[in-house]
């Protein structure tokens, strides 16, 4: 009855209901550790209405193959048979980690020599060898920012669907394991190198890739303007390829300058000339006087003096005459 879905937890997790059983069994480990697993006994995962007993791999349950949608952060798991060891590593905080993707053994096998979880990635144990009872010794190897191994029975309703149905299950297996340490690579939160201006910290999680840090495992330099995508509106420039944005995201302040105005530009306008409009877009990051100043146009006067008698008829304009439609001169 132990859940490997209640793994960091208190409980079993019961999603689909039928009992959550217990917490499955935690062991201590470190990143990069080589485990290796001799696994005896038998269980029962349906007391009462079959009595199947399985092994460790899963061989005798009453069906052929079993999926579990997972819980929380831990994945999902489809493998072959039912009631299988199965195990999970967690590292310092617990399942909170991003959910892993689900491994499928029906077509990755359970033969495999060696295996690599990831982190909150359900996978098959079974008896520790590369055939049912018989076989080389697998190889399982730890995460690299790895503390625990839990070992626990995947359970569901029907053998498919989310944790629960622990409430008929009986057995145990006995399990012994062989934990050959690895070099454990510090990791970027605990190491003291600092990223210069223009590059950004890494996540303090990030293993580096010897027993010290440097700093291409931990800096990631910001982008430039010119491998990203922004595109400058109407009335902006864009700045020089080579700017190096102010995050991992480049936007438009980064990227783009508004053109300057003739408002603010300083530029004074000649005589016969006249200052543009102070909203004015110029033509470049600095405005020229030809931007801001337009040049006075000279004007004309002319004086004149003419006599409009009562007899001038204004619908004769264009005529040699003044037209009497209706009579009357």
């Amino acid at each position: 009855d132990r859940n490997i879905y209640g793994a960091g937890l208190s409980y079993g997790p019961a999603v689909s209901g039928g009992g959550g059983g217990q917490p499955p069994v935690a062991v201590a480990v470190h990143g990069g550790d080589a485990l290796r697993f001799s696994v005896s006994g038998r269980v029962m995962l349906n007391l009462g209405s079959g009595g199947n007993q399985n092994d460790a791999d899963g061989v005798g349950a009453a069906v052929s193959d079993s999926y579990n949608s997972g819980y929380g952060n831990l994945s999902g798991i489809w493998a072959p048979n039912a009631g299988y060891l199965a195990g999970v590593f967690l590292g310092t905080g617990g399942a909170n980690d991003p959910r892993p993707a689900m491994l499928d053994f029906r077509s990755l096998g359970t033969n495999f020599p060696s295996l690599s979880p990831q982190l909150n990635q359900v996978f098959f144990i079974g008896d520790g060898r590369t055939g049912d009872g018989v076989g080389s010794t697998q190889v399982f190897y730890a995460p690299w920012v790895a503390t625990t191994l839990f070992m626990g029975i995947v359970d569901a309703p029907g053998y498919h669907g989310s944790p629960g149905a622990f409430q008929d299950n009986t057995g145990s297996f006995t399990v012994s394991v062989n934990i050959s340490s690895g070099i454990v690579y510090p990791s970027c939160g605990t190491s003291s190198v600092r990223c210069p201006s223009g590059f950004f910290a890494n996540d303090a999680r990030t293993v580096c890739s010897s027993t010290a840090c440097t700093h291409s495992d931990c800096c990631t330099a910001y982008p430039s303007c010119g491998n990203n995508n922004v595109r400058c509106l109407s009335g902006f420039f864009p700045n020089d390829a080579g700017t190096v944005c102010s995050s991992t995201t480049c936007t438009r302040g980064d990227c783009c300058t508004a053109y300057a105005t003739c408002g603010s530009s300083g530029v004074s306008c000649l005589s016969g000339f006249t200052a543009n409009d102070p909203r004015t877009l110029c033509s470049s990051t600095t405005c020229t006087h030809s931007d801001c100043c337009t040049v006075t146009g000279s004007e004309h006067v002319q004086h004149l003096e003419v006599v409009v008698s009562a007899d001038r008829n204004i619908h004769g304009a264009g005529l040699s005459y003044g037209p009497a439609v209706s009579g009357g001169g």
